[in-house]
């Protein structure tokens, strides 16, 4: 469930782009569900956990996002990780 493409999409290395990359790592209709995976991450070490809170089709949820990431690498790194904890994470820019 991504949000419709622009029309006319920036260059990925637009300068003037605000966007940042991250890794979502989970996207709940239950904040609870939202604050134990942060609190999850956070055990394993991995302490830039940002909890937002969005609306999708009319209905309220929270998103589990790791980030920003200034790197391709580091991104990798922190996907590879928990790939292998069984915990798939989707590359995103906000």
């Amino acid at each position: 469930a991504m949000p419709a493409p622009a029309l006319t999409p920036a260059p990925p290395a637009a300068e003037l782009s605000p966007m940042k990359r991250f890794l979502q790592a989970g996207l709940f209709a239950d904040p609870i569900n939202a604050v134990t995976m942060r609190d999850q991450l956070n055990g394993m070490g991995i302490g830039n956990v940002l909890l937002k809170n969005d609306v999708r089709n009319g209905a309220a949820i929270s998103r589990v996002l790791i980030g920003p990431f200034l790197d391709e690498n580091t991104l990798a790194a922190v996907r590879k990780r928990l790939s292998e904890v069984q915990m798939p994470v989707v590359p995103v820019f906000e």
